[in-house]
């Protein structure tokens, strides 16, 4: 399996979301929460749920603003991170 970052175009992309980056990240147990059950395409991630979802980013302030990316969650922040 190859874990970003991607070009979607290299794949088929991007989605109707139109993003322009693929990625993968580490959420915290809130957004983890949010994410839902694992899910079955991916693997598992033993201490939180969410792994294989995926979240839409888009950073107003940014230089590329115009840009989104698509982050699949597959491993946990630790409780005692501070990002």
């Amino acid at each position: 399996a190859e874990y970003g970052p991607q070009d979607p175009k290299a794949y088929g992309g991007p989605s109707r979301h139109n993003e322009s980056l693929w990625l993968v990240g580490a959420a915290s147990d809130a957004l983890s929460n949010l994410l839902g059950a694992d899910d079955s395409c991916c693997g598992t991630d033993e201490d939180s749920s969410g792994c294989g979802k995926c979240v839409l980013v888009h950073n107003p302030e940014a230089i590329r603003s115009d840009w989104g990316a698509i982050v699949m969650k597959k491993s946990r922040c630790p409780p005692c991170a501070r990002f």
